[in-house]
């Protein structure tokens, strides 16, 4: 199975998809000018995921790991599409599903928890680390 690479930009996320490594990363920004045209590739990729599913060894859990900065209301509307292929893979196969989110961000938190209680998936929360405090030297 190929992997899928799409390069992030500062209004759209990164989709690293390295079936090889079972490892499905999606990361940054998501505020898609165009959604539909965005993210169709994910969900069809995604699916052939779900065809092929004999692809991927029964032992090995495949890790799907959202590490987001900020998305809008239209990408919800994907994030549900690939909530629900998931839902489906995880019948067949082990699935993680990482959900990463600052320590003072309410909305990304929310919507990870809001992820559990639909989906019957394992969703792991994970707070992101803080980022260093850099010192400014007097001069």
């Amino acid at each position: 199975m190929e992997p899928l690479f799409i390069q992030g930009t500062k209004i759209s996320p990164e989709i690293n998809f390295k079936p090889d490594d079972f490892l499905f990363s999606i990361s940054g920004r998501s505020i898609p000018n165009d959604a539909d045209i965005y993210y169709y590739p994910v969900l069809k990729y995604l699916e052939s995921v779900e065809k092929n599913l004999n692809y991927f060894p029964k032992e090995k859990t495949l890790i799907f790991d959202f590490n987001f900065i900020y998305y809008n209301s239209t990408t919800i509307r994907y994030l549900n599409s690939i909530m629900e292929i998931l839902e489906r893979i995880s019948e067949h196969n082990k699935i993680l599903v990482k959900w990463h989110y600052d320590d003072d961000d309410e909305f990304l938190e929310e919507a990870g928890e809001y992820f559990k209680e639909m989906y019957d998936l394992n969703i792991e929360m994970i707070i992101k680390p803080a980022p260093p405090i850099k010192n400014k030297k007097n001069i």
